[in-house]
């Protein structure tokens, strides 16, 4: 079987075609994997996923991460959280992240081995607001003036997990610039939640950071997504950054974190 793809309607990833992932053959798989490396993010629609059936199909791209939010984990696996403002019968709620927005970032960077790939489904939208942005880290890069490359390829950001986030806060650092492995194009690893760089001066460090990110975040470089009931979006933390708009109403969406082979997807160390 053959897949075929088409571009979002934005400057990166693709939409795959109405196929059930919970009943995907491996030559079906490695098509979705191979997309995934080729476009960074990319959507699948009309899914009916359990909580098993998400971390079966996580497990198919590598060792699947438990997520830093203990408290927001599904009663039914510790490897799928949920990501939402419901509420259960006690009045309590059911997983983490609020209604407010959400600043850009990468997954897991906090971590000494952030995870490599992320996916996020949507099992209830509000009725408006609550779109998700990712933004090109390749576009990134290749927008960068000549000198600044060649400044930031030695340079590491540090980072330190959040206060939602129910591991050691202690910092970390990755590089400032990722390289995909197949063909050693390069990205620009910096976000809102990068706190500084190893060894520069706090304040010089935040001035290079902002200047960093006006590139990164041209309108030109992100995707909009608004999303409906049963989408699946899987993208590649190292290939993206990611954000939230506020929203009012419900939502429920369960998200996975997976580990993939560094031969194959840029992972930052």
């Amino acid at each position: 079987m053959t897949l075929r793809f088409v571009p979002l309607e934005g400057p990166f990833g693709a939409q795959g075609p109405d196929i059930d992932l919970a009943a995907i053959d491996e030559g079906t798989f490695h098509e979705i994997k191979n997309a995934v490396k080729r476009d960074a993010l990319v959507l699948f629609r009309r899914q009916a996923l359990g909580d098993r059936d998400l971390e079966t199909l996580s497990r198919r791209f590598g060792a699947v991460e438990v997520p830093a939010n203990s408290n927001a984990h599904s009663p039914v696996t510790p490897h799928v959280v949920y990501i939402s403002n419901l509420k259960d019968e006690g009045a309590r709620s059911i997983g983490g992240g609020g209604s407010g927005e959400m600043h850009w970032h990468a997954d897991q960077a906090f971590r000494a081995q952030p995870a490599t790939l992320s996916l996020l489904y949507a099992v209830l939208v509000p009725p408006a607001g609550g779109h998700t942005y990712w933004c090109s880290t390749r576009l990134g890069f290749a927008a960068l003036p000549e000198a600044l490359k060649t400044r930031v390829r030695a340079l590491r950001g540090t980072y330190v997990p959040g206060a939602s986030h129910t591991v050691e806060k202690i910092e970390v650092s990755h590089p400032l610039v990722l390289r995909l492995p197949d063909e050693g194009t390069e990205l620009l690893y910096v976000s809102s939640s990068t706190r500084g760089i190893e060894g520069m001066n706090p304040d010089e460090a935040q001035l290079l950071l902002a200047e960093l990110l006006r590139y990164q975040l041209r309108p030109e470089h992100v995707y909009e997504h608004d999303w409906r009931p049963g989408d699946l979006m899987l993208y590649d933390n190292g290939q993206t950054l990611h954000r939230r708009d506020p929203f009012d109403g419900l939502r429920f969406m369960k998200g996975t974190r997976a580990f993939v082979s560094p031969e194959e997807f840029p992972v930052p160390n």
